[in-house]
């Protein structure tokens, strides 16, 4: 069951890439809070706002999407999620630390995925701000991040 939903949730997160893949237009702005917002959930040199939540119909699980921003220079600690977390660079490059995997780069437009428990951290190596839209499916009742030890 999970697995069908958790490609439901892909396929969702899957419009807008691909949208962005084919130079399609998409007002990402329209749902992207504004820089007032996200400095007010700021930690880390980081701040997340959440767009939208809903239960997964059938299951333990729900969806997150969220807009983050990374300040330049800025490091998220290691932490995991309780389920799968997809992301998709909206502006800027972010740095993915992915515990036993090599760190890799994003930059505007790169999508990446992160499995469930898997510790991983992030920075931004640019002079600029960078944007992550992100869905994830995650166990209800349970945090979203918790930090790794």
């Amino acid at each position: 069951m999970f697995k069908r939903n958790a490609a439901f949730a892909l396929a969702t997160l899957g419009t807008l890439v691909t949208s962005c893949a084919y130079n399609r237009p998409v007002d990402v702005a329209a749902s992207v809070p504004s820089q007032a917002a996200l400095s007010s959930v700021r930690s880390f040199g980081a701040g997340r706002i959440e767009l939208q939540r809903s239960d997964v119909p059938g299951s333990d699980y729900e969806v997150i999407s969220t807009v983050s921003e990374l300040e330049p220079g800025a490091n998220v600690p290691a932490h995991t999620h309780f389920g799968i977390e997809i992301g998709y660079i909206l502006s800027g490059s972010a740095e993915l630390r992915i515990v036993s995997e090599p760190s890799r780069t994003y930059h505007a437009g790169d999508s990446f995925i992160v499995a469930a428990h898997k510790p991983h951290g992030a920075h931004n190596p640019g002079n600029l701000p960078a944007r992550v839209y992100t869905t994830f499916v995650v166990e209800k009742n349970k945090p979203l991040r918790t930090l790794a030890p």
